[in-house]
């Protein structure tokens, strides 16, 4: 899910470089890195006024008319530097998430260690994950300890993701 969503946010950013490149809009790069952080309040705001700085930038209303056309300064950025910076950022940012390592398993035998010191020497068996909470990443788990069922959760202990914490329900 959140590879999903990394993907879109990547793509809506390249495409609005493209579209406010090929549009001759200012600021194509800016745009796009504006999507690529600020995805939910900037790619509506681009689409609300698109039509509008296209008409400022081709100086040309729907009838034909020439406007008071302001033109691009010939020092913008290139579009292919937004599009470098926009993947650069994506996939650096994907890499670091990934690096940080995942919650462990319900069923993981470092589960299983910090299960045995809470229990202290119950009958621990059959640990098994029934829901997952992707966004505040929490495992709710159940097992049996001496053949009575039991629910716990398994969450990381800080933001760090080095320690997790094993919890009875």
């Amino acid at each position: 899910m959140n590879l999903a969503i990394s993907i879109i946010v990547c793509f809506s950013a390249l495409w609005v470089i493209y579209d406010a490149s090929k549009n001759k809009l200012q600021s194509p790069v800016a745009w796009g890195l504006s999507i690529l952080f600020l995805w939910f309040i900037a790619l509506p705001v681009y689409l609300f006024k698109r039509k509008k700085m296209i008409v400022n930038a081709t100086g040309f209303h729907e009838s034909g008319v020439e406007d008071n056309a302001w033109h691009l300064n010939k020092r913008q950025t290139p579009a292919w530097v937004g599009y470098a910076l926009v993947i650069a950022f994506s996939v650096g940012y994907y890499s670091w998430n990934l690096s940080k390592g995942e919650l462990p398993l319900c069923e993981s035998k470092e589960v299983a260690e910090v299960l045995s010191k809470i229990v202290d020497g119950d009958s621990i068996s059959n640990p098994a994950q029934y829901s997952y909470e992707m966004f505040n990443e929490v495992r709710h788990c159940n097992l049996m300890i001496n053949d009575t069922p039991r629910s716990f959760t398994v969450k990381w202990y800080s933001e760090d993701k080095d320690q997790f914490l094993v919890k009875f329900d």
